[in-house]
Parts: C-alpha cells; sequence; structure tokens
C-alpha cells in the first residue's frame, strides 16, 4: 500500500514526529550510540542540529534500554552525523554499551553526574 507525502504529513502532525516524546516538556530522541577512540573518556560529540533541538547545552543523558541512565560532557562537532551520538570506545566497552546501540538521548533531567 502506497502512503502519500501529504498522508505521511498528517499522520506526523497527529502522532508527533517518529522517535521524538510526546511530553513537550522532554525533548528526546532515539539516536545511534557510536564508539570512536578519538573522543576523550567522559565525552559525547553530537550533532549540533541535533543539540538544538533536543535543547542539549552542556551535558546529555543517554538512557539505554530504558533502564540504564548514563550523563556524558557534550560537544558539538559537525562532522557527527544527525543520528549519531559519538562516545570513548573504551568507556562504551566498561558500561557495557556496544557499537551501533540505539538508545534515548536527552538533556539531563537528573543532577549532573547522578546514575539512577
Amino acid at each position: 500500500m502506497y502512503i502519500t507525502p501529504a498522508v505521511n504529513l498528517i499522520i506526523d502532525n497527529i502522532f508527533g514526529v517518529p522517535g521524538v516524546a510526546l511530553n513537550s516538556n522532554i525533548r528526546e530522541r532515539r539516536l545511534r550510540i557510536r564508539r570512536r577512540d578519538d573522543v576523550p573518556h567522559g565525552q559525547a560529540r553530537v550533532s549540533p542540529k541535533a543539540m538544538e533541538y533536543l535543547g542539549i547545552k552542556d551535558s546529555v543523558e543517554v538512557v539505554v534500554g530504558g533502564k540504564r541512565k548514563f550523563v556524558f560532557n557534550a560537544l558539538a562537532l559537525d562532522k557527527v552525523p544527525e543520528n549519531e551520538v559519538w562516545c570513548n570506545a573504551d568507556e562504551m566497552r566498561e558500561l557495557g554499551i556496544a557499537d551501533n546501540t540505539i538508545a534515548a538521548v536527552r538533556a539531563p533531567l537528573s543532577v549532573r553526574g547522578v546514575e539512577s
């Protein structure tokens, strides 16, 4: 069945943008977490465009599987694709996060550095 772009636009307006939380106070999006050796420990590299629409200023919260929350210092980098977050490879191994994991990414809700 073919759905026209006009119908897709109507569906998006009714149900919201896919991957974005429906609550307007909390903006989050499911993004790919990538392991990169060139990112310092404790930092996450995020697209400036993604930082803008997620409301991220200086830190980012990554929620894996709806249970495990991690907070990193966020740094904007133009080379990062809009649907990815780059983190330190060794740190991701320590935390048990595989390369290409899809996780909810948002501005931190809790006090920075505290894992729930």
